[in-house]
């Protein structure tokens, strides 16, 4: 059960942190243009 609870828990974070780093890329794509 703990097990599960870490992967439930893990998962939005990569997910967080794979959209801040989009939301970064955007942003350096918007600052060259």
């Amino acid at each position: 059960v703990e097990r599960e609870h870490a992967i439930a828990t893990s998962k939005p974070v990569l997910v967080f942190s794979h959209e801040r780093e989009a939301i970064k890329w955007l942003t350096q794509m918007i600052m060259r243009a």
